[in-house]
């Protein structure tokens, strides 16, 4: 199955709106969201929720105040700062040390609730994303349970195509993103920070060995750096797919909940010609 993984080096620069284009050209395929500390690709391809679970990623501390003799070796221990009174779970990182060092046994480890995963239908096939509680961190584990979940369900109904939107940024979940997938799709747009950011998720790219390409999105709003971009490409045999123009149309799509291949927008035909580009 061929796997695609969208990624920026920064956020804004218009990753999941080229995702969500790209789900609806491929007519078929399953869509996964891997940026689920904010995810959003769900509110462009119109889902309907038709399942999910909860998610406990993780552990937190919890103190039995009834066993507890006030010794004070937990609060003294936690290099987090967590285990005041009460244990503040928005500090605990559930590393254990609290549970070890207190002579009564009173603080035990607990599985930590951070939210839920779903599996929603859209037009083009079924999507996969998360919707985590305020203040839970994403997680390259999460993005994993998403794509293997995501990974059994296309094999099952021989999808041969998959779409992952991934976070931002080169941290843990945006190397889970990339594992196992066929080739990565970077967009960048001509500043001076997504430039400084897409040097840096090329190199990490470049560990995998798979194939990578670059999208310019609002190319025209600074040809001068649209230029340094592509030369920085060409030097690393990155080959740029296409460029998207600065188009006021798609900020208007998107505010209707649509993607801009859904409008009748200069830019439509730019991002057909990308999706062309890939697929060929």
């Amino acid at each position: 199955m061929r796997t695609i993984t969208v990624l920026s080096g920064k956020g804004g620069t218009g990753k999941t709106t080229l995702s969500a284009s790209l789900v609806e050209l491929s007519r078929r395929c399953i869509a996964v969201d891997c940026d689920t500390g904010a995810s959003n690709l769900h509110l462009l391809l119109q889902s309907r929720t038709m399942s999910n679970e909860d998610l406990y990623l993780g552990s937190t501390a919890q103190r039995d105040d009834s066993a507890c003799i006030s010794c004070g070796a937990c609060r003294k221990s936690c290099a987090f700062h967590a285990a005041g009174e009460p244990i503040d779970t928005s500090l605990c990182q559930g590393c254990g040390v609290c549970t070890l060092v207190c002579p009564v046994d009173a603080v035990k480890l607990v599985n930590r609730y951070d939210g839920i995963w779903k599996r929603s239908e859209t037009e083009n096939g079924m999507m996969f994303h998360a919707d985590m509680v305020p203040g839970a961190e994403s997680s390259g584990k999460l993005v994993t349970l998403l794509k293997h979940h995501a990974y059994a369900y296309a094999q099952k109904h021989q999808y041969s195509l998959t779409i992952c939107d991934g976070p931002p940024g080169i941290g843990c979940p945006v190397i889970a993103s990339i594992t196992g997938s066929s080739e990565v799709v970077l967009v960048t747009e001509p500043t001076e920070a997504a430039f400084a950011d897409i040097q840096r998720i090329i190199e990490l790219v470049e560990n995998f060995s798979i194939p990578m390409y670059v999208c310019i999105n609002r190319w025209d709003i600074w040809k001068e750096m649209t230029c340094r971009i592509e030369a920085y490409c060409r030097k690393h045999s990155v080959p740029v797919l296409g460029k998207i123009r600065y188009d006021p149309g798609i900020r208007e799509a998107l505010n209707s909940g649509m993607s801009p291949v859904r409008a009748d927008i200069p830019s439509r035909n730019d991002v057909i010609h990308i999706y062309t580009a890939l697929i060929q």
